[in-house]
């Protein structure tokens, strides 16, 4: 018998503890929505076909939809990071001759014959997106598919109204509460020392990296990204050295860092400097290498300009980088690492 998400949470992450009350109340509103779309999907009468969940960082966002995604029955269930997911749909479009319901073949081409999207770290940072964002979840949701999205922005922060007004007629608004941070409640009492500051220098650096390779010899390596060639400096069984130059510096997007975080079982990302308003899209670029790896579970290795709050000044910090340092803190725990790199073994 399939479990509900609920039940499915509390098997794995509940068994002997307190049950956080405001992850109850979302929970309740999934097994909700499950019911509907998954008896109704193709009914006329069913005018919920998503979830939209936001709520500040390290909440449980991603994890509670993962349960409803993994407990849905629905046949064809796809989850994806919003950003590549955008970033495929553009690819897709540049490589159509025919315009003709360009949009809607392009998601056909990207997600075929999908019945579930999780679409995970919604965020519009760029308000010339919106009428094109708005043809792609209206298209999603005029094929019936249902549509999961996590966010640490509430809609009302999308500046094209017709989006809010689609998201509220089609979609059930909830937000995710409580003061509780589980990535640094994790990372408090379970850290590591991956994450190392301009204390350190650079030959210690590269002392870690031949003790962690066994001093076997290493060599670069290059991978190709859709045409772009992106060079480790240094590599040697799966272990990667990057400047963050190299990555956050050049024309990389998130489909291209996925293919990184996928290829690597560790990563060294040296001089990562403080980053200001100057910065923007190098601040964009680190953001989504961060995410990537996380998702991937690809062991982080830094020697960066301050601790991860004091990475990005006021002016440039965004509710974007929140996250990135709640997962920069995250990615420090042996919990992480070790979970990452066992799977990562298996697959190589």
């Amino acid at each position: 018998m399939q479990l509900t998400p609920i039940e499915m949470y509390v098997k794995k992450y509940r068994p002997n503890s307190s049950f956080d009350k405001h992850q109850q109340a979302v929970f309740k509103k999934m097994v909700q929505l499950q019911k509907t779309t998954e008896i109704e999907i193709n009914s006329k009468q069913n005018t919920q076909q998503g979830f939209y969940l936001y709520g500040d960082v390290g909440r449980g966002k991603t994890m509670m939809t993962k349960m409803y995604f993994n407990s849905s029955v629905l046949e064809k269930k796809i989850h994806m990071n919003f950003h590549t997911f955008i970033q495929l749909i553009k690819d897709t479009l540049n490589k159509t001759t025919n315009k003709h319901n360009s949009i809607t073949n392009a998601i056909h081409t990207v997600i075929p014959d999908a019945k579930l999207l999780f679409l995970d770290e919604f965020y519009l940072s760029n308000s010339k997106a919106d009428k094109f964002l708005y043809k792609i979840i209206n298209s999603i949701l005029n094929q019936n598919i249902v549509l999961l999205i996590t966010s640490n922005t509430p809609p009302e922060y999308i500046a094209l109204q017709s989006i809010l007004n689609l998201i509220k007629q089609k979609m059930i608004i909830c937000i995710l509460q409580g003061e509780r941070d589980y990535r640094s409640t994790f990372s408090s009492y379970n850290k590591t020392t991956y994450y190392l500051t301009k204390n350190t220098s650079i030959k210690k650096m590269h002392h870690i990296f031949k003790s962690i390779i066994k001093n076997n010899q290493y060599r670069k390596d290059t991978i190709i990204s859709r045409g772009k060639k992106i060079t480790a400096s240094k590599y040697c069984n799966g272990i990667a050295w990057f400047f963050f130059q190299q990555l956050c510096c050049r024309k990389l997007d998130t489909v291209d860092h996925e293919v990184v975080a996928k290829k690597y079982k560790t990563i060294f990302l040296i001089d990562i400097p403080i980053l200001t308003s100057k910065n923007q899209f190098d601040i964009k670029r680190f953001s989504t290498l961060i995410d990537k790896l996380y998702e991937n579970r690809t062991r982080l290795i830094c020697l960066a300009a301050a601790i991860p709050e004091e990475l990005c000044d006021t002016e440039a910090q965004t509710l974007e980088f929140k996250r990135t340092i709640s997962r920069l803190h995250a990615m420090q725990t042996k919990r992480y690492v070790f979970s990452g790199n066992s799977k990562k073994n298996q697959e190589q």
